[in-house]
């Protein structure tokens, strides 16, 4: 008869400790324990304001005006994330990219639009 197979190694429910976990090490318990079972990493909140930048920077392509509001909000949520440790910081910065961007593009159509009437 072969015998029955173990569990790999890895952190299980303490058998002697309810709702604590112990290491097992795939032949035995061993001496590390944690008493009130593992606590998973916090995940960061993401500031509001990081999020609304980047999709009115993204719908500056649709109507104009709201990548001013995305770079507006985005310098708002960098500010915001530094005092607060949110997180969101790439979103953030990606709406300040591309809201400048197109608003530098937009500039630059008028700009040679209006040239090229003064020209002829």
């Amino acid at each position: 008869m072969t015998p029955e197979p173990r569990p790999p190694a890895g952190w299980y429910a303490d058998p002697s400790n309810p709702g604590g976990q112990r290491y097992w090490d795939g032949t035995a318990w061993t001496a590390n324990a944690a008493a009130g079972g593992m606590a998973g990493v916090p995940s960061a909140r993401t500031e509001p304001l990081a999020i609304w930048s980047l999709v009115l920077s993204i719908l500056g392509f649709a109507c104009g005006l709201s990548a001013i509001g995305g770079i507006i909000c985005g310098h708002l949520a960098l500010g915001a994330i530094k005092r607060n440790g949110t997180g969101g910081k790439g979103l953030a910065i990606a709406g300040l990219v591309i809201g400048y961007l197109f608003v530098a593009a937009f500039v630059a159509v008028v700009l040679l639009v209006f040239l090229g009437r003064s020209t002829t």
